[in-house]
């Protein structure tokens, strides 16, 4: 039987990444990336320019590749286990900060993917 890992995006991609190596394919065999539409650039965004006109926050050094983000499919890719489409799907939610429509919203538009995914 096919399993979903369900992860939320936000913040930073770090921790979605870890679990995603952590629990595919041996677990999971489909991702759902839950964001906002803030959050939504962290599942595929390319590494940015690497911007010399501010410091690191954490270290003080100029600003070098850590900050400069590569995306969640980006870092699956280094990490040679790319998700390949048709493996993953994104649920943008338009309200993040309101739990009822959150849960309203996954209750609509989760159950006809996972149908999908199961056909």
């Amino acid at each position: 039987m096919p399993e979903l890992l369900v992860c939320t995006v936000g913040g930073t991609p770090e921790p979605v990444v870890a679990s995603v190596l952590h629990h595919t394919p041996e677990v999971a065999n489909r991702v759902l990336f839950v964001c906002s539409a803030d959050s939504r650039r962290m599942i595929d965004n390319a590494a940015g320019i690497v911007r010399r006109d501010r410091n690191c926050p954490v270290c003080n050094q100029p600003v070098h590749e850590c900050l400069d983000q590569a995306g969640i499919l980006q870092r699956l890719e280094r990490e040679g286990k790319p998700l390949d489409p048709g493996r993953f799907d994104v649920i943008e939610l338009t309200d993040p900060q309101d739990l009822k429509t959150c849960v309203e919203e996954l209750r609509l538009k989760l159950l006809p993917r996972l149908t999908d995914w199961l056909d």
